[in-house]
């Protein structure tokens, strides 16, 4: 154990020395020439065929090359184990992409993978470095940032927000001493975008079933990572946070919400003014693609809306602090019984995908101004017993 837990600080005194480097080149030799920008995205990983290299080193910002030479110093990483993708969502046809390196298990820094965000919207290359630290001096845990400039076969591709992933060792590091727990990625899937609504069965089973998706490639709610627990990845625990902030078995109609035995289930699978610390933050940036931009102004609010709106009453709050979870959920749900109209005057029940997902429009839903908000392209994160902060917003940046 003694081992085990110098092993783990290691690792993470070496992810961060790697990010407080304020820049790394990062160029990739013998890479296919029609695969570095082709017609269509990479959406799958491609290994790096056999003489391809990958080299990582550390720049001066101020250095006006694109890629300076490697100074005498070695690189922080050469190899010719790496597969790439592009990654992101609105992304994926920009003049400019966003990259995923993955890498053997530890290769740098204890890491696995390397996020390059493309900011190709963001003249000013600066907001995701912002929120990211905002969000880790609001004590929101929160990815580590940095920059890299990216070259493949001598072509030069640009600026890059250079991201810590979201992944086990991110969890390690962050949620020390607490139990493990599992991490989903929630998108807008096979049973509609991921409101935390509670589903029920027509047999009246509400379990962790009701929460997996038939199509694993299509799936609302997507377990990355779980525990070795029993039973971990039976999505029981998903379910579980669903129940509680439904408030289900608790009478009084929507007058439960306003009560004691309500809050108190909540914070047991809820960390409710972490969540509320990272709403806040979320708020102040100016970050509009996730729930609190896409309600619709309506009397009648899902469960999971009221932890919001009791966020001021004396038995949810303490402070305002706030993240995610199942001890955490980054998500609120969209309110029922009312429609949203995106800029070509399409109506979509907000009820859409909350139980049945009857009805999802995609391209609604992906359009950059669906239901008058702009789209960021954003993605919730839900874990279980542990909290965590969702990914920051796909913003793209000028070439």
């Amino acid at each position: 154990m003694a081992a085990a837990g110098q092993h783990l600080r290691a690792a993470a005194s070496a992810q961060e020395a790697f990010y407080e480097a304020a820049m790394y080149a990062l160029d990739v030799q013998g890479w296919p020439s029609d695969r570095v920008y082709p017609r269509q995205p990479l959406s799958d990983p491609v290994t790096a065929p056999e003489g391809a290299r990958l080299r990582l080193w550390q720049i001066a910002p101020e250095d006006g090359r694109r890629l300076p030479p490697l100074a005498d110093r070695p690189p922080v990483l050469e190899t010719a184990q790496f597969s790439l993708v592009n990654s992101g969502n609105r992304t994926l046809m920009a003049p400019k992409r966003s990259w995923k390196v993955d890498l053997d298990p530890g290769q740098v820094a204890g890491m696995s993978t390397l996020n390059l965000k493309s900011m190709y919207n963001d003249p000013s290359q600066m907001r995701e470095a912002l929120a990211w630290g905002l969000f880790r001096t609001a004590g929101v845990p929160a990815s580590r940032h940095t920059y890299a400039r990216l070259g493949i076969n001598d072509r030069y591709l640009g600026l890059f927000a250079l991201i810590e992933q979201v992944d086990k060792a991110f969890l390690r590091e962050c949620f020390a001493g607490k139990p493990r727990g599992n991490l989903f990625k929630v998108y807008c899937g096979e049973l509609g975008p991921g409101t935390l609504q509670r589903r029920v069965g027509a047999d009246g089973d509400d379990s962790g079933r009701q929460y997996r998706s038939k199509n694993a490639d299509d799936a609302t709610y997507r377990l990355k990572s779980y525990s070795d627990a029993p039973n971990a990845n039976s999505y029981d625990d998903l379910a579980q946070l669903c129940r509680a902030i439904d408030g289900t078995g608790l009478p009084g109609g929507d007058d439960r919400y306003d009560t004691d035995a309500f809050a108190a289930g909540v914070r047991e699978v809820f960390d409710v003014e972490m969540f509320l610390r990272w709403a806040g933050v979320n708020i102040l940036v100016g970050a509009w693609d996730n729930y609190f931009a896409r309600l619709p102004t309506t009397t009648s609010t899902t469960p999971a809306a009221e932890i919001t709106r009791m966020s001021s009453a004396r038995r949810i709050s303490g402070s305002s602090r706030g993240t995610t979870t199942t001890r955490s959920a980054s998500t609120i749900s969209v309110p029922r019984g009312s429609t949203r109209t995106c800029s070509t005057g399409h109506r979509t029940p907000a009820t859409t995908g909350a139980v049945t997902a009857t009805g999802v429009d995609r391209s609604c839903l992906s359009s950059p101004t669906c239901c008058g908000t702009p789209d960021f392209g954003g993605t919730t994160w839900i874990t279980s017993s542990i909290s965590l902060t969702p990914r920051s917003t796909d913003q793209p940046s000028t070439p």
